[in-house]
């Protein structure tokens, strides 16, 4: 976990944090290849969020991970899926929540389950 991030340990901080990542980064106007990297530090966040909650290991975390991997507009796909697999067991009841609402976390609660090491 990135030293900024380490700071962090309430999940509902860091919920709030990637939310404000995310309004920052759909901000964007139409810009010139010098401020990209700027822009592209804010998407970076986001995932380096996630990461953050799954190395947390609570029910806490695990619960605002898999809500802001299943909420549409978090806008998180098949590449967070790692942070599951480093969340662990932790996450399957949230993720079991989820699918049982018509959330297709099939194949992340299949991850973690099955003890994978990659989410690929």
């Amino acid at each position: 976990m990135c030293d900024w991030l380490k700071q962090i340990s309430n999940p509902e901080e860091l919920r709030t944090l990637f939310w404000k990542c995310k309004s920052v980064w759909h901000a964007k106007p139409e810009v010139s290849q010098d401020k990209l990297t700027w822009i592209q530090t804010y998407a970076e966040s986001m995932s380096l969020i996630l990461y953050g909650l799954a190395e947390i290991q609570t029910s806490d975390a695990a619960k605002v991970l898999v809500d802001l991997w299943c909420d549409p507009k978090a806008g998180c796909g098949r590449h967070d899926a790692y942070a599951f697999i480093k969340c662990g067991k932790v996450a399957l009841p949230f993720l079991r929540e989820k699918k049982d609402s018509g959330v297709d976390t099939t194949r992340l609660i299949h991850l973690i389950e099955s003890g994978a090491t990659t989410s690929f």
